[in-house]
Formats: C-alpha cells, structure tokens, sequence
C-alpha cells in the first residue's frame, strides 16, 4: 500500500510508486548510474530511491482512489494492471476528464473490461472537453458513464460509490486537472511541480 518493493542485483529496493513497470524503470537507473558512476553506491541509491515522487501518476489520493494522468491505450493499461494487481477481484470506479484529441476507441475494451462505472467531468479552465460532449462521444462508441459538472462534482460521486464496499477508485485522463483533484481531496498543490 505504499509503493513497490523489488530486487535487481541482489539488492532489495523500495520505491513509493506503485507497479511492477515502475520498478523496471528503476532498475534501469540502477544500472545506468553504476554504468557511468561508481563512485554512486548501493545505500545512496537505496536512500534516493525512497524518496522518489512522481505525482499524478497512481498517486493515492485517499485511502482507496488513485489519480494517474494515463489517456492513452498502453498508459491505461499500466495503470489498470497495476490497481489489478494491488487489489485483485475489487470493482473500479472512474472519473474521466479528457482533452478533444484523444483517442476514445482505443480506450473502448480497456473501459469496458475493467471499469464498473465511469464518470465524466471537466475541468474549470476549459481545456478539456465538456462532460456533455465526452459523454455524447463514449455514447457513440457504446460506453456510458455519469456525468459531473466538475472535478469536484466528481470525486463526491466517486467517493459515494466506494463509500460502503472495498472498491477502488481512479481519477484518470489529464494532468490538466491535478489542481482541482488536489484541491478536492484536500492535498496541497504548491508542494508539486507538475
């Protein structure tokens, strides 16, 4: 529940992202660093490696909802695989915000497999696509979802829906809106550079 644990070089390492792609990609830095410094040591690397952060990709916003800013195909499937593999035979709930030039088709089997229920937002600022529009264009392509007039909006139904069951919840589609999924779970925004 906070992060991932694993061994490359016999060396054991925990890092506070979550999923076994992350801890690839970690390792990989392992190895460049011991490729191109070695003077770097295994307990530094340790020590910067737990202090790692990443945030809005499957950044645990509440006790069970995560928010990743995965939109496309192969994001949504690390991300997807990663909640599966945290919280194996649990429902999972969305909330979907996304910019117009998104590919919705390519996300069609990914919602429809692994997704309970899905809700639509946007954001305040208008970057994103209306919640009346993205709902129209998932109707197209056979997905329903909810629709919320904001973030907030959002994250009330999500939380209703986890609020009596050990479901999961996740926050996806855009980095466009990790100020108003902070400010609605109360996280401060000026700790992050997004």
């Amino acid at each position: 529940s906070n992060g991932t644990q694993f061994t490359f070089n016999n060396q054991k390492y925990n890092i506070p992202l979550f999923g076994s792609h992350q801890a690839r990609n970690a390792a990989l830095a392992i190895d460049v660093i011991s490729q191109f410094d070695s003077n770097i040591k295994h307990d530094m690397i340790y020590k910067a490696l737990k202090t790692v952060f990443w945030p809005c990709r499957m950044q645990k916003v509440e006790k069970r909802v995560f928010y990743d800013v995965s939109h496309n195909k192969k994001g949504m499937e690390k991300t997807l695989q990663t909640l599966k593999e945290l919280f194996p035979n649990k429902d999972i709930y969305g909330l979907l915000c996304l910019k117009k030039d998104k590919d919705l088709k390519s996300l069609k089997s990914l919602i429809l497999k692994n997704l309970k229920t899905l809700i639509v937002s946007e954001d305040q600022n208008g970057l994103l696509l209306k919640s009346t529009v993205l709902a129209k264009e998932l109707a197209r392509i056979n997905i329903k979802c909810n629709k919320a007039n904001s973030i907030k909006d959002g994250t009330v139904i999500l939380k209703r829906l986890l609020k009596n069951n050990s479901s999961i919840g996740l926050i996806f589609g855009s980095h466009y809106i990790a100020e108003e999924v902070f400010c609605a779970f109360e996280i401060s925004f000026d700790n992050y550079y997004i």
